[in-house]
């Protein structure tokens, strides 16, 4: 069934029906897709290509050291352990009393994955469910069992079947004790966030508010430590972006501070995101345009997101002491808190990560600094309560 990239891309072939000549079409199309995106971009690093068996990559998340990911509707009731260093399939697990009428994102808490079938394109669906399983079975067995949520949109009074509708989903994430869901309006481009409770049976979806993202929404991960969210989409044009989101609350996904920005992907069908140390990996999915003889295949990448490098200390009773015994080929710190210790990461003034630990025992010790260049640099420690940072120099 044709949707609204669809009817863009066609649209635009319009334009192009008096050109002749294969490849003045080409290289003026792709003046009009990547001149649109001349301005700055976030680097994105692809990792390779996934295989034709995830090719409708749909969701992701990082888990026990591996991605895992899901194809999207009709396909089998499967998640696919991958490698984020490669994107190869290293193992498969079979949801035994699921179907895959239109699964479209992971997401996970300490003990649960949840998946997301509440792809509705339509905006006809009634029976719209988060299927969740429990860590531990789905580490111990190639085959498990999930117990069922199921909902509907407290705001929804029309189930007309029709394309395009504002009632389709992509993007699920876990926020504190509660799911939140986050809708693709193709009419309206913008997302709408709903509010779940991680316990099985039926529910009513709890609006909270909407951002005006102007593209579609297709992924989402949170991260509790840093209390950030961030999510991907692509424009009608299918240009991939990312918008990062601080200051959640109870009642709103969107009061806090937003930034919106362009992946340098170029075409791509992006479909998911995943957090793990600093790095978020995201997947597209295969699109193949034949009138304009484009093909975006099933890729994995990942981006870095310089921190808010603002020296600060969240409690005035933890103290951070930094000391360089010998010049410039040490650091050695001093972190006086009773608060767990999460990551501890140092970066350059340009937002660069250059070092990370995740040992959350390490509160004093030396790092090897030899490597460094003489200038300032500033390291973080994440805790359980927010963030403590200081500046360094190395001359």
């Amino acid at each position: 069934m044709m949707n609204r990239v669809t009817c863009f891309i066609i649209i635009l072939s319009i334009m192009f029906k008096s050109i002749n000549n294969i490849a003045i079409k080409s290289a003026t199309l792709l003046c009009f897709f990547f001149g649109i995106a001349i301005y700055a971009q976030t680097e994105a690093v692809e990792i390779g290509n996934l295989v034709e068996r995830i090719g409708e990559t749909s969701g992701l998340i990082y888990f026990a050291d591996k991605l895992i990911t899901h194809n999207d509707s009709g396909n089998t009731a499967e998640l696919f352990e991958i490698d984020p260093d490669s994107g190869e399939i290293l193992r498969i697990v079979q949801i035994a009393n699921a179907q895959n009428r239109d699964w479209e994102d992971l997401a996970q808490d300490e003990d649960y994955i949840y998946i997301g079938d509440f792809g509705n394109f339509n905006g006809d669906r009634t029976d719209l469910r988060i299927y969740k399983i429990s860590k531990a079975e789905y580490l111990a067995s190639d085959t498990v069992t999930a117990t069922l949520i199921e909902f509907t949109y407290e705001d929804q009074s029309n189930f007309t079947a029709a394309p395009n509708s504002d009632w389709d989903a992509e993007a699920l994430f876990v926020y504190e004790d509660v799911l939140v869901v986050l809708t693709k309006q193709w009419k309206s481009a913008g997302t709408v966030a709903y509010k779940l409770s991680k316990t099985p049976g039926d529910q009513i979806a709890e609006r909270l508010d909407s951002y005006q993202v102007e593209g579609l929404i297709t992924g989402a991960t949170y991260d509790e430590f840093k209390q950030q969210l961030v999510l991907v989409g692509y424009s009608r044009l299918l240009l991939p972006f990312f918008v990062e989101i601080s200051g959640l609350n109870n009642t709103s996904i969107f009061s806090g501070t937003i930034s919106k920005l362009p992946l340098n992907t170029g075409i791509a069908q992006v479909e998911s995101i995943a957090y793990s140390e600093n790095r978020y990996f995201f997947t597209c999915e295969n699109y193949t345009n034949t009138s304009f003889q484009i093909t975006s295949l099933s890729r994995l990448f990942f981006f870095e997101l310089a921190p808010k490098i603002v020296p600060q200390t969240i409690d005035k009773d933890i103290e951070l002491i930094l000391y360089q015994p010998i010049g410039p080929f040490s650091l050695n710190y001093e972190l006086a808190t009773d608060d767990t210790v999460f990551e501890q990461a140092i970066f350059d003034t340009a937002g660069k990560r250059i070092f990370y630990d995740s040992n959350s025992a390490i509160k004093s010790g030396a790092i090897d600094t030899s490597s460094l260049r003489p200038s300032i640099y500033f390291i973080i420690f994440y805790l359980k309560k927010g963030k403590v940072s200081k500046s360094f120099v190395i001359r």
